[in-house]
């Protein structure tokens, strides 16, 4: 009798008897294999940041991506200042941005909200999904829920040539401890 690569189910030739046995205990194999995938998370952490010292602007460099092997990147920001308020988020520094509301800016790609010192962990995370679809030579599209809602926008720059988020805060500064995490969809 042979077994299969990944699962090692049984193979039979076409002398082997087949028993009940062996067909019943590869269907529990190939149950139990399909339950694992099903209760994994169907986003991969890609990378993750904690900030350990106060500043006003908040740099970070977007990890190697392969964007051809991604339909989703998401960006989860949970950002700490001394009020609470809001920050401006940009990448790659700033560039133009063209929002669903039509017209466009320089700058920010999306406003996101900072939870406060004395509270740091009461409000839902800034989250941006791009789109990258497996194509890394499209330009940058990205649905974000943040402080004003829903916001889909297009920065004219292809994701290959993606690098760098910044959060600005006009209010007090980032204390350490702000979060940032990257996680990819296939």
């Amino acid at each position: 009798m042979n077994y299969t690569k990944h699962y090692q189910l049984n193979q039979w030739d076409a002398a082997d008897r087949v028993l009940r046995e062996d067909f019943n205990a590869d269907n529990q194999k190939v149950d139990a294999a399909l339950a694992e995938i099903k209760a994994q998370p169907c986003f991969t952490k890609l990378a993750e940041t904690v900030t350990t010292e106060s500043v006003h602007t908040l740099l970070y460099d977007l990890p190697s991506i392969d964007w051809a092997n991604w339909q989703i990147v998401r960006i989860d920001l949970r950002l700490i200042n001394g009020n609470g308020g809001n920050g401006e988020v940009s990448l790659n520094g700033g560039g133009q941005y063209t929002s669903i509301m039509g017209g466009s800016s320089s700058t920010p790609f999306f406003i996101t909200t900072l939870q406060t010192e004395a509270a740091p962990e009461t409000r839902a995370p800034g989250r941006i999904f791009l789109l990258p679809m497996g194509e890394p030579d499209t330009d940058v599209r990205a649905v974000s829920i943040g402080a004003y809602g829903f916001c889909y926008s297009i920065l004219n720059v292809p994701y290959q040539e993606l690098t760098q988020l910044s959060v600005a805060t006009k209010g007090s500064a980032f204390r350490p401890g702000c979060r940032i995490a990257v996680w990819g969809m296939h």
